[in-house]
C-alpha cells in the first residue's frame, strides 16, 4: 500500500537488505495462501450453488476468482519493487500496486460479505459465527483501506469465517 518511495524505504530500506529478503518470502509464502482461500472459496460456492443461494454463490465465487488473480498481480507487483533500488522506483509502479492491492481487498471484503449474507441468518450458532466474522473482516477491511496498520486484522477475521463455513459447509448446503 505504499504511496512514494519514502513509504517503501520506512517498509523495506534501500536494496540489497535483509527486510527485502523477508518480503520476497514473505511474497512466495502468499502464493499459497492465495491458492488456499481460493480453494475454499470455490469449493464453498460449488457447494452452496446446488442450493437457493444458487445465484449469490455463483456470484460470491467469481469475485473471489477476481480477488485471487488481484492477489498475484499484487504479489508480482511486490516482487519487481523488491528489486528495485530506491532511486529507480517510479511513482507508476507503486500506483500500480497500490491498485492491485486495492482491488484485492475490496473484492475479497466483497466476496465475504456476499457470503456472510448467506451464513449470518442462519438458525446454527456456528453459521451465524461464521457470518459475523466475515462481516466483522469486512468492515475492518474497508476501514484498513484508510488505515492500513488494521488490514491485517480485518483477513484474519475473513479468513476465519471462511474456514468456519467450509468446516460447517455440509449442514449449509444440505438445510437450506
Amino acid at each position: 500500500m505504499a504511496r512514494s518511495a519514502d513509504e517503501v524505504e520506512a517498509i523495506m530500506g534501500d536494496a540489497p537488505s535483509a527486510d527485502r529478503e523477508v518480503m520476497r518470502i514473505k511474497q512466495y509464502v502468499d502464493f499459497a495462501l492465495i491458492a488456499g482461500y481460493l480453494a475454499l472459496a470455490v469449493m464453498i460456492a460449488a457447494a452452496l450453488a446446488r442450493t437457493r443461494h444458487r445465484r449469490l454463490a455463483l456470484v460470491m465465487g467469481a469475485v473471489a476468482v477476481l480477488a485471487a488473480l488481484a492477489d498475484v498481480l499484487e504479489n508480482l507487483g511486490t516482487l519487481r519493487v523488491v528489486n528495485l533500488t530506491l532511486g529507480q522506483l517510479q511513482p507508476v509502479t507503486l500506483d500500480a500496486l497500490r491498485l492491485a492491492s486495492l482491488t484485492k481487498w475490496n473484492l475479497l471484503l466483497t466476496a465475504n460479505t456476499l457470503l456472510a449474507t448467506i451464513t449470518v441468518v442462519r438458525r446454527q450458532w456456528y453459521l451465524r459465527t461464521a457470518g459475523l466474522l466475515g462481516l466483522g473482516g469486512a468492515a475492518l477491511t474497508a476501514a484498513g483501506l484508510f488505515y492500513n496498520s488494521i488490514l491485517v486484522w480485518g483477513g484474519l477475521l475473513m479468513i476465519l469465517g471462511l474456514l468456519l463455513t467450509a468446516a460447517t459447509l455440509k449442514e449449509l448446503s444440505t438445510k437450506t
